[in-house]
């Protein structure tokens, strides 16, 4: 049985949440480089550090690398959302979850992501069969690729195949979690 401090969301996904400030100081640091750097422009340190700090479309490129890092780590934040809202379902006191600023901000996390695993293979499967006849231009690709990566997409069932993988892993993580006192699921 997980006790209560083994529920908690940041603590269980602590290694998503240090590669995802990791990747914010990246872009942020190169970013701003680049700024340093075009604001010296006059020196040769400055150009040099320019030229290497600067990247083609940054924001997009960093939207992109979040999107990555989500679908990647889908299946462990399905597992720490759901035994956060297993903690959440049977507290007997539930402002235990809201008392000091560090639990609100977790409880507050929990909720998000919570329903960010709920909605995200709905999003990406409207995103897809939306832009079905055009998944292979440059535009939709640079935008939503990340969706259908290294995926077919000669028709929608191989196209949505990241989609019916993500639903697989929430299917067999609520089985886990939610069914986790009945052994025959545990098998």
């Amino acid at each position: 049985m997980f006790g209560v401090g083994d529920k908690n969301f940041v603590n269980n996904s602590g290694s998503y949440f240090i590669i995802q400030i990791g990747l914010i100081g990246y872009f942020l640091g190169r970013w701003f480089l680049n700024k340093v750097a075009v604001r010296f422009a006059e020196h040769p340190w400055a150009r040099k550090v320019g030229m290497w700090a600067y990247e083609a479309k940054t924001w997009l490129q960093m939207k992109s690398t979040f999107k990555k890092l989500f679908v990647e780590s889908y299946f462990d934040l399905l597992f720490c959302s759901f035994i956060n809202m297993i903690a959440l379902i049977e507290a007997l006191d539930i402002d235990i979850y809201f008392k000091r600023r560090s639990d609100w901000i977790c409880s507050a996390i929990t909720i998000f992501y919570s329903a960010a695993v709920f909605m995200f293979p709905v999003y990406v499967a409207v995103v897809i069969l939306k832009n079905f006849d055009k998944l292979d231009t440059k535009k939709v690709s640079e935008h939503h690729g990340i969706y259908y990566d290294e995926c077919r997409t000669t028709s929608r069932v191989t196209a949505l195949y990241n989609v019916i993988f993500m639903l697989r892993r929430l299917i067999t993580t609520a089985v886990l979690i939610f069914l986790r006192d009945h052994a025959f699921f545990q098998c």
